[in-house]
């Protein structure tokens, strides 16, 4: 038998059998199709137009006869369950007669267990909600409008999320640096960095301190990953992706914000990260990567600038351990460390400096490497009377100085911010090479990217050197528009970038998130100080289709710190009129939500997502179908809209395209196929395209795609089906979706496919 491996309502399928005639006679008999109802057993027929289910045939020895028989899925069989298709072919025997032996009745059969999906599919159609400090914003959901005037549409949800104070989520980040889970000295930093900017913080505000608690009692939700939240409105379930495990790592690390800001415990993790750090400095200042090993130049740097960073935080000295080392002697001990390396990352700018002298090369034509840039910014920290340098050390800085104000536009824009604020905080450079930094910082405005949605940024691709993240590229941004422009509204307009890539992705590596913290809690900008900045939950005022909520309404409800909030509509109090969505935001930083609208729909009769009435959707999703014909010219795909037939046999071609306005992990991509289809490709497994790494899995309903990391820009996916069965069939959409932030989905529109014989 020629059975699809499932059945949709609405189909029309012609299900086929070939009969091999293995007798060693001709043989004449009659084959029957009998439609089961798998809980039962019981006989169907009637219910899918298989009143005449027999049909005779006639093979002459080993030869072959293929029969069919059409069936109609009906509207409602998805309700009843699974269906069973048995084909039994018979042929009786002859009796004995004039000396020749008799001939047995033969037969043979098969039964196929068949699944029956409804052609109504659960569309989730998401509106992604975003505020700027004291903005009051209308927001249209076009499509719950537009259902006012479809009858096909059943309402399943409503739901209304919001998140008042987004700034807490780079807080919930802090814990991935506080993991042991790495004896690198690197990792050793980011314990302490991660303990002692906790601390900072719990001990700025009672209001944050009150917050860490009420998480801690409560278990808020926002200890749970992203990607284990709001399953019910996501299309697919956790378990079904690869990131079970990436799910249940970031709810274990977001669960130990409560022990980060238990002060006595964080004070005794810090105390030993301090001592370990020590440990691990060599005799001569630098760091090795692992503890006993050669120095590292990097690593010997990030420290330095690590260190500076929170002293421009005041965390050093505001921090603070408990136990064996008082606030002053941790600062004090963090200022011997950061002194003795950079001595040694000084001496190393002069050894690059006599090599260059000793291979006798150009030194007006030198560009100073990444490294040499960042030994540059690291040193910056600590001018101003703190670095004792000698006369080769200075002469060697001064020198890489120099050509790198001459050679900035050779660097990408992470390297020019950390450039340009080494240059400003040098008070040895010349106007000459302070003059780089308004170009670097007027280049820089020419170049960004100004969003409605996003805030200011600068789009480029992730690269895989630490001078190619896009946070830490965000985060020194900051800090240049913050120090030497001083300019608040740019600040504040990069930090919206900065929070709104953290709703959809996981920092998971400390560089990351260690810079990105940096970048929030910096002073300076319109939203003011960081501690202001997390101890105010503002009263989001939200009006949907005439109905108000805040946080009078909400009341308990409301969770601490973040400020979310979620209500839920069920039928009959869904209608098309709560498609207009009014919300207010008092506060001063961003807060963002979503509404997430799930009704059942004929498949065939879905649109594609629209793109109007509220902020634009990051995900675009398109689909075309194509017939495959092979002419002498080659490979060529004809469209189905052109009017291309499919027969039995042919190779219909799915083609995709997706366009992402934002790097996005945890995305997955479901593209469902027509019941009478087969995938070409059968076997689950990893891909690469256009620099684009993915799990791609067929199922027998669809084949998905898993994207851990989905760049910005635009992918072009095809899936060959090869029709197996003549029919009329409901050619399912495709839908998108971010697993990590939910609201952020698409779907392609439905359509019908007919296979000829």
């Amino acid at each position: 038998p020629n059975i699809p491996r499932v059945l949709r309502e609405g189909d029309r399928v012609r299900l086929s059998a070939r009969i091999d005639n293995r007798a060693g006679r001709a043989l004449a008999g009659e084959a029957m199709l009998t439609l089961l109802d798998a809980a039962t057993m019981q006989p169907v027929d009637a219910d899918y137009g298989n009143g005449r289910n027999i049909r005779r045939f006639s093979i002459p020895v080993d030869s072959s006869a293929a029969l069919d028989w059409e069936v109609v899925v009906p509207g409602d069989a998805a309700a009843r369950g699974p269906l069973v298709v048995r084909i039994v072919a018979r042929a009786p025997g002859t009796p004995a007669a004039d000396g020749r032996a008799a001939q047995p009745d033969v037969s043979d059969g098969e039964e196929v267990p068949v699944p029956v999906l409804t052609n109504r599919v659960l569309v989730t159609e998401t509106l992604p909600l975003a505020l700027r400090g004291g903005q009051t914003r209308t927001f249209t959901f076009e499509e719950l409008l537009a259902s006012a005037t479809r009858s096909d549409v059943q309402h399943h949800r409503l739901t209304l999320e919001v998140t008042a104070n987004p700034a807490w989520l780079a807080v919930l980040a802090l814990p991935s640096l506080s993991e042991e889970t790495s004896e690198a000295t690197d990792a050793t930093f980011a314990r302490l960095y991660a303990g002692l900017i906790a601390t900072h913080i719990a001990a700025s505000d009672p209001r944050i301190r009150a917050t860490f608690e009420a998480w801690r009692r409560a278990g808020a939700e926002s200890l749970t990953s992203p990607l284990a939240r709001n399953e019910e409105l996501k299309a697919t379930v956790l378990a079904e992706t690869p990131w079970v495990r990436d799910a249940a790592d970031e709810t274990e690390r977001r669960a130990r914000i409560a022990t980060l800001f238990d002060l006595a415990r964080t004070a005794a993790l810090t105390d030993r990260a301090l001592a370990r750090l020590e440990a691990a400095q060599r005799e001569d200042g630098a760091w090795p990567w692992f503890d006993g090993g050669p120095a590292d130049r990097f690593t010997t740097q990030a420290i330095v600038a690590g260190i500076g960073r929170m002293q421009r935080l005041g965390v050093a000295s505001t921090g603070g351990t408990a136990g064996a080392a008082t606030n002053a002697d941790a600062s004090r001990r963090l200022a011997r460390m950061a002194d003795r390396a950079l001595a040694w990352t000084t001496a190393q700018l002069a050894r690059d400096l006599d090599d260059l002298r000793r291979d006798k090369a150009d030194l007006e034509r030198v560009e100073p490497s990444a490294v040499q840039v960042h030994a540059l910014y690291a040193r910056s920290f600590f001018l101003g009377g703190r670095v004792a340098e000698d006369a080769a050390a200075t002469e060697a800085t001064a020198f890489y100085r120099r050509r790198a104000a001459v050679s900035w536009r050779a660097y990408n824009l992470h390297l020019q911010g950390l450039l340009a604020l080494a240059l400003h905080r040098d008070p040895a450079a010349p106007a000459a090479e302070k003059a780089s930094v308004g170009a670097i910082v007027t280049s820089a405005r020419e170049t960004v990217r100004r969003s409605d949605e996003l805030g200011w940024y600068w789009p480029t691709l992730r690269g895989w050197s630490w001078f190619e993240s896009g946070v830490g590229r965000q985060a020194v941004m900051i800090e240049l528009f913050d120090e030497v422009e001083k300019d608040a509204v740019a600040v504040a307009e990069m930090k919206i970038w900065l929070l709104k890539m953290k709703q959809v992705q996981d920092w998971d590596t400390a560089p990351a998130t260690a810079d990105a913290v940096y970048a929030l809690l910096r002073t300076g900008s319109a939203t003011g100080t960081a501690t202001d900045l997390l101890a105010d939950t503002p009263d989001i005022r939200v009006t949907v289709g005439g109905e108000t909520f805040d946080n009078a309404r909400w009341g308990s409800a409301r969770e601490a710190g973040t400020g979310l909030v979620r209500q839920t509509w069920s039928p009959p109090a869904i209608r098309a009129g709560q498609g207009t969505v009014t919300a207010t935001n008092p506060g001063r930083s961003i807060a963002w939500g979503a509404m997430y609208w799930q009704s059942f729909q004929s498949a065939e009769r879905v649109e594609a997502s629209a793109f109007s009435g509220g902020l634009a959707n990051p995900l675009r999703l398109s689909q075309e179908l194509f017939a495959e014909r092979t002419t002498a010219a080659g490979r060529q795909l004809v469209a189905l809209s052109d009017g291309a037939e499919v027969r039995v046999g042919d190779v219909l071609v799915e083609r995709l395209v997706l366009r992402v306005d934002r790097a996005m992990e945890y995305v997955h991509l479901k593209a469902r196929r027509p019941s009478g289809f087969e995938p070409t490709e059968q076997v689950s497994r990893w891909r690469t395209q256009d620099a684009l790494w993915y799990y791609e899995s067929p199922r027998d309903a669809s084949t998905d795609y898993f994207f851990g990391w989905l760049p910005t820009g635009t992918y072009v996916f095809e899936m060959r089906l090869r029709a197996r069965n003549a029919g009329d069939f409901a050619g399912a959409l495709s839908t998108i979706q971010s697993v990590y932030a939910p609201e952020f989905a698409s779907h392609s529109a439905g359509h019908r496919v007919r296979v000829a014989r």
